[in-house]
């Protein structure tokens, strides 16, 4: 029986800054979606992100995943939408 499912991802991005954004939008997430059955954090070396996320069972693994990727993947629209000249 599984007790615990913990999983880390390391996405690695071209520009310092732009890791740096994202990493700060999603501390802000890590603290409000906060559940009984998984918890997400987040750590930022240079142009590295890495998403450390801890769940009771594989289900709630895969949600807060595709919750995160999708939180980063939106957040990377915004920047490109407001950074295009």
């Amino acid at each position: 029986m599984i007790n615990e499912i913990e999983f880390t991802s390391k996405i690695s991005f071209e520009d310092e800054n732009m890791c740096k954004i994202i990493a700060s939008s999603l501390e802000i997430e890590t603290k409000n979606l906060v559940t009984d059955r998984a918890v997400a954090s987040i750590n930022r070396d240079k142009k590295d992100l890495f998403l450390l996320i801890k769940a009771k069972d594989s289900v709630s693994a895969r949600a807060a995943m595709n919750s995160y990727l999708k939180l980063i993947d939106v957040s990377l629209k915004i920047i490109q939408k407001t950074t295009e000249h």
